[in-house]
């Protein structure tokens, strides 16, 4: 159902269908619903805050104040949206989610002059309410700045308990989500950034099926479709959008990342070539495409597709973001032949020696040569911290790459020793064979050799027909004893 044709239907099949759509027929608690929150709760839901703020013009409600604030804040106009919020939690001051909202508008004010006072009371808010919703979302991002907070001050032992608590919070607000229609577009484009999946599937269904012909959303869906494994409705859903744009270049970017993400088969081959014959230009298509290929065991064909793009290619920024694409396919695919002949063919061409040095480093790492590596990598992080304006993110990827390289070093050498240690147990176990001669006494020369000791005798003998010698030796008894076992060459009889 379009907004146009909701604009168009009587105010009574308004309220009756809006009230379908969201599930609900209540506000917040027991907070009286009007018509006008509920239409305004529909356009919030798919992200149109200025159609929400319009229908709420006439409303006094705590529910419409609350609601335009939402509205305010998501058209960037925080003073009034704090203005709405504040007459909401005048009528209604114990409701969650007005005090919940309240925080976030504090929380969004105070971070920009270094204050963390309103996002601790948000978690706080958190902590007495686990299971309410927009406590919950709101969290999610307090949690966060907590996070950034923390890095920068280098408490880098806590960041990642405080991202793990904020993941935990978006959770909790995907699985209750149905309870507030005004938050599902935001939480949508929370879990997209924050690439969270777990339980999303219904929320997006939801959304979805009131919106597909918004194109912002249909985006996001589509993107959570193809992270949640969902390849199928991604795909379909892109299509569906791509087709009723008139195949559309804006949209063929987003039919071409669901088809990249995709499981390889022929319709997907066909539907892939179609599109990126009809804009063989577009880079991110082509990129997309020679992913999609390299996926499905077409390194060559793909890295020739790029190739091509390149030498085609005249925008410098373009050709180096074709480059970078060229040489990472193969690295990711662990083929470091294909990634050297891509360097060794683009290397003039790259405009940062740094990057030519990490590919370098990758590729060394690939053909287990670690400490060239790790070298090469030290440097380029040496390099940024001796220019701050140099490429921080390059010098992040060096650092993680670092870091996988000690580690995998630590496995190999852990495997070495074990392997050196396992060969000397054997050799040292076979030269211990050679030495020790093991005779099992038997029976019959048990009596000669105590007949000798009675006489007198202090040598003995092993009889001629005592089995030959070996490392395992059967006993009378059928049970085997082994070379390390220590038995005596002579006996003692007497009894």
């Amino acid at each position: 159902m379009s907004f146009y044709l909701i604009r168009s239907l009587p105010r009574l099949t308004v309220v009756v269908a809006l009230a379908s759509l969201t599930g609900l027929i209540s506000g917040c608690g027991d907070t009286p619903v009007t018509q006008q929150v509920l239409e305004a709760r529909r356009f919030l839901q798919v992200g149109q805050p200025q159609m929400a703020l319009d229908a709420l013009r006439d409303d006094p409600s705590a529910q419409g104040h609350y609601l335009q604030s939402i509205s305010l804040e998501r058209l960037k106009r925080y003073d009034a949206a704090q203005d709405q919020i504040s007459i909401a939690l005048q009528e209604s001051p114990d409701e969650l989610t007005f005090q919940a909202f309240g925080l976030r508008l504090r929380m969004h004010a105070e971070l920009k002059q270094g204050k963390m006072q309103s996002v601790d009371q948000m978690i706080q808010l958190h902590q007495q309410h686990p299971s309410h919703p927009a406590c919950a979302l709101f969290t999610c991002y307090a949690y966060q700045a907590r996070a950034i907070f923390q890095n920068k001050n280098q408490q880098f032992d806590l960041v990642t308990n405080s991202r793990i608590a904020g993941i935990e919070a978006l959770k909790t607000a995907i699985a209750m989500s149905a309870s507030v229609p005004e938050l599902q577009r935001e939480i949508l484009t929370t879990a997209v950034s924050l690439r969270v999946v777990d339980g999303i599937k219904p929320l997006v269904d939801r959304l979805y099926v009131l919106a597909k012909d918004d194109i912002p959303l249909v985006k996001e869906c589509v993107s959570l479709y193809s992270m949640s494994q969902n390849h199928n409705e991604a795909v379909a859903a892109a299509n569906l959008l791509y087709q009723k744009n008139n195949r559309s270049e804006q949209t063929a970017l987003i039919y071409a990342e669901a088809l990249s993400l995709s499981q390889n088969s022929l319709d997907r081959d066909r539907e892939f070539s179609d599109l990126h014959s009809k804009y063989p230009r577009n880079s991110e298509i082509t990129s997309k495409y020679a992913i999609y290929l390299s996926r499905s065991d077409r390194l060559t064909l793909a890295t020739r597709l790029l190739n091509d793009s390149i030498e085609d290619e005249h925008d410098p920024k373009v050709r180096q973001m074709l480059i970078y694409i060229a040489i990472t396919i193969p690295l990711e695919h662990g083929v470091p032949e294909t990634a050297f002949e891509q360097l060794s063919m683009h290397r003039k061409t790259i405009a940062d020696r740094q990057l030519i040095g990490y590919f370098e480093a990758r590729i060394l790492y690939l053909q287990k040569k670690y400490q060239p590596a790790l070298s090469k990598l030290a440097r380029i992080v040496s390099a940024q911290k001796n220019d701050p304006l140099g490429n921080r993110a390059l010098a992040k990827e060096a650092l993680h790459w670092m870091e996988r390289i000690i580690a995998d070093r630590e496995v190999a050498e852990r495997l070495d020793d074990a392997v050196e240690s396992a060969s000397d147990l054997t050799e040292k176990m076979k030269t211990n064979s050679d030495e020790i001669r093991v005779t099992l006494p038997t029976e019959s020369s048990s009596k000669v050799k105590s007949a000798k000791t009675n006489s007198g005798s202090t040598t003995t003998k092993p009889p001629a027909d005592d089995p030959p010698e070996s490392s395992a030796k059967n006993t009378p008894n059928g049970s085997t004893i082994s070379d390390t076992s220590t038995i005596p060459t002579s006996t003692k009889s007497g009894n």
